[in-house]
């Protein structure tokens, strides 16, 4: 289940240990590495109760081509941390915790990252690898997060990252709706979009016709090819995405449509890549990123901590919500 756990009473702390354990688990971790995913829950959750006023907790399993690892993100409501390097030596923020704090969970993970700001709050991001998992953020590295509508139990949107000769291939989908009934139009065209090797813009354009009458979903799928200097794009519907480089943003155009409605052919576009670029996907269960008004420093961040602090600020909670972050880097 990829639900936002409220975090704004000390039994929301129990679940979120057991879940984060469970989860552990499901991923193959060892018994020593699910206890020590679900002591890091505990006390990120407790943090956030007793530091931060409060807020969520998130876990999920992050599946890429390198690998799987858990993600267990706390995010809260409070002011902010004024001297982090301060809190992260042992005992400084462990206050009413288990003792560890955070530097604590950083050792129990395999990656951890905080950003805080004052005003903005605290998120932590704990990464526990599964077996075989290489953490390299050599050449794409990529993170994505989903968090189903509150009131269900299965999320509509969904995404896909592959790595082929052509390139590495990523697609965001939003199945039209939310709960069960668009998560089974997402993994269609998840599915569909997966058989086919062409472009974004013709993988797109193909998977409507095959999808035609059914509910449908929007999609943008895009692929970024080996040199690492080149990014095909494509567009079908109302998912955002656009591109950071050098502080300046630039957003993606897309076909007005649904996949699986009236004849269509996908938007396509390419664009130029530079190392440390970054580029954002994100479907309207996500309130409209506007770069300028995020806190400077936050793009230079790893990808999976930008996801989650857009993920956390930006959350309609009307809707499911996906988002997918990555940042090409050198390679060798």
């Amino acid at each position: 289940m990829n639900l936002w756990l409220e975090i704004d009473d000390p039994a929301a702390v129990a679940p979120a240990r057991r879940r984060a354990k469970q989860a552990a688990r499901d991923l193959g971790l060892s018994e020593t590495r699910q206890e020590e995913a679900a002591i890091a829950a505990t006390e990120a959750a407790t943090n956030v109760l007793r530091h931060g006023r409060g807020g969520r907790f998130l876990i999920q399993a992050l599946r890429l081509p390198r690998g799987a690892r858990l993600v267990l993100i706390a995010a809260d409501n409070g002011d902010g941390i004024a001297d982090p390097g301060r809190m992260m030596r042992d005992g400084e923020s462990g206050s009413g915790t288990a003792g560890l704090g955070l530097g604590g969970m950083q050792r129990l993970s395999d990656r951890f990252d905080l950003w805080t700001q004052p005003g903005k709050g605290t998120i932590t991001v704990c990464e526990f690898a599964a077996p075989g998992a290489e953490l390299s953020r050599e050449g794409v590295d990529l993170a994505a997060l989903t968090v189903c509508h509150p009131a269900e139990t299965r999320c509509g949107d969904a995404w896909s990252v592959r790595e082929t000769p052509q390139g590495t291939d990523v697609l965001l989908c939003d199945g039209l709706g939310h709960g069960a009934s668009a998560a089974e139009e997402a993994e269609e065209v998840i599915t569909t979009c997966a058989a086919d090797s062409g472009s974004p813009e013709q993988v797109l354009s193909r998977a409507s016709r095959v999808l035609s009458g059914r509910r449908g979903a929007v999609a943008s799928a895009l692929r970024i090819r080996p040199g690492l200097d080149i990014l095909e794009f494509g567009g079908v519907g109302n998912i955002a995405t656009f591109k950071v480089s050098g502080g300046v943003s630039k957003r993606f155009p897309v076909r007005d449509g649904r996949l699986g409605g009236p004849p269509l052919h996908a938007f396509g576009e390419e664009t130029t890549l530079m190392p440390g670029d970054l580029i954002i996907m994100h479907t309207d269960g996500i309130a409209t990123i506007r770069t300028g008004d995020l806190p400077a420093g936050l793009f230079s961040r790893a990808p999976l901590t930008i996801a989650a602090a857009l993920m956390h600020w930006n959350f309609r909670g009307r809707d499911d919500a996906g988002i997918v972050v990555l940042r090409v880097n050198k390679t060798g």
